[in-house]
């Protein structure tokens, strides 16, 4: 259930051993919204320096050692991943972040330290390239205001184009024995003792599907749905944020860079598409909930502000992107806003050091009895080695 990049993700590695699963997408193409609609970052852990665990951190080191080595392998050849990647990121620290430049550098160390200790690969590969170094301190570049930074590091970090991304994966279940449904919505599900209907909305024709296992890879409505069969209080915290996308041809020298630590934004530069990604969080934070699943009209930015407040937005978002950094801005071509939601925890909001937004450490995989089995995705460069555990558990529990 849910054909984003984690529903696609385990419906390739289903195919891969044999299974012929059917996968169940609300819209109409897969991969077509928070998937789509974000920045497309392959994250190291940088950004978590507010989990003391370091756990977050950690499972996202992980996480990117596994990215392209397993999405090569599920998709069965090996992806063009340069033409996917974005330029490096800068990490520029706020003038009042909620961490201090060597507090930063602390977590960073960190961070190093556990990509080249790691255990999961023997050779440290990240999205097809071996690393000498994963970051390092330097100065202010000029072409930012430095009034408004206390702090740089350069990184390694890279983000992917979520469109070119999602026609790979698109490709890939198309080549498949994988029956796509899709402009069907998930509406509940059953359970008895051998397997679990699934009742579906598809555009008016209610259909149901019955499986002896069912994996709930579901955004926005999967603690909702999952509520079917295991009633509980829980609530998430559900973020609708947008980001500006604009056609910038002259980009391929800029890079891209994350301002941190608090409610600032990410400008990401994808030279071989000729486009950015900008998105400020004080401007693009269009609503926040705490409950079993977001407010319908989320579904789509037309439901949350008018087509004359989008048009107002990206101008306010050009204007603050000029006062960051000195960028051409008046080459900036077809500039428009993509949104989605975020999934998190607790409901306190990402300017406070308490906010459990802070953390993304939850076990990706939970199951109730034999047949029902969630994935929690966490953050979308999860996904891959979220598939890969689910493959290890399954695989363990044939043998």
């Amino acid at each position: 259930m849910g054909g984003g990049f984690q529903g696609c993700c385990v419906a390739l590695m289903l195919s891969n051993l044999g299974f012929r699963p059917t996968l169940i997408e609300k819209k109409q193409k897969l991969m077509s919204s928070t998937s789509l609609n974000q920045e497309g970052k392959v994250h190291l852990g940088f950004v978590y320096g507010l989990d003391k665990t370091f756990e977050t951190a950690s499972r996202l080191v992980n996480d990117s050692l596994v990215f392209s080595e397993y999405l090569d392998r599920l998709v069965d050849y090996s992806i063009d991943w340069t033409a996917l990647k974005s330029t490096t990121f800068d990490y520029l620290i706020g003038r009042d972040s909620l961490l201090s430049v060597n507090q930063v550098e602390e977590h960073f160390k960190n961070v190093n330290d556990a990509f080249y200790a790691n255990e999961v690969s023997k050779r440290p590969e990240y999205i097809g390239s071996f690393l000498e170094k994963l970051f390092s301190k330097k100065d202010i570049p000029s072409y930012f205001d430095d009034k408004l930074f206390k702090g740089c590091f350069e990184t390694a970090e890279l983000a992917l184009s979520p469109e070119r991304l999602a026609e790979v994966m698109r490709q890939s279940i198309e080549s498949k024995e994988i029956e796509l449904v899709n402009s069907c919505e998930v509406t509940s599900i059953s359970p008895s003792n051998k397997s679990i209907t699934v009742k579906t909305d598809r555009q008016g024709e209610y259909l149901e599907f019955n499986s002896d296992l069912v994996i709930n890879c579901l955004w926005n409505d999967q603690l909702h749905i999952e509520n079917f069969i295991l009633p509980t209080n829980r609530k998430l915290n559900y973020r609708f944020k947008v980001g500006l996308v604009a056609e910038w041809p002259n980009s391929e020298n800029t890079q891209s860079f994350t301002i941190i630590q608090g409610p600032y934004g990410d400008f990401v530069n994808y030279p071989r598409e000729g486009k950015i990604y900008f998105s400020w969080y004080p401007l693009c934070k269009l609503g926040m909930c705490y409950d079993n699943r977001p407010p319908k009209e989320w579904s789509d930015i037309n439901g949350l502000i008018s087509e004359s407040a989008q048009s107002e937005l990206i101008e306010l978002n050009l204007q603050k992107l000029k006062e960051i950094i000195d960028l051409p801005i008046s080459e900036f071509q077809n500039c428009v806003l993509k949104g989605g939601i975020i999934v998190g925890d607790g409901d306190a909001d990402i300017n406070l050091h308490s906010s459990l937004l802070h953390s993304r450490s939850t076990n990706p995989i939970f199951k109730i009895g034999s047949n029902y089995i969630a994935i929690r995705t966490g953050k979308f460069s999860s996904a891959p080695r979220n598939t890969w555990l689910l493959e290890q558990q399954l695989i363990d529990s044939w043998l």
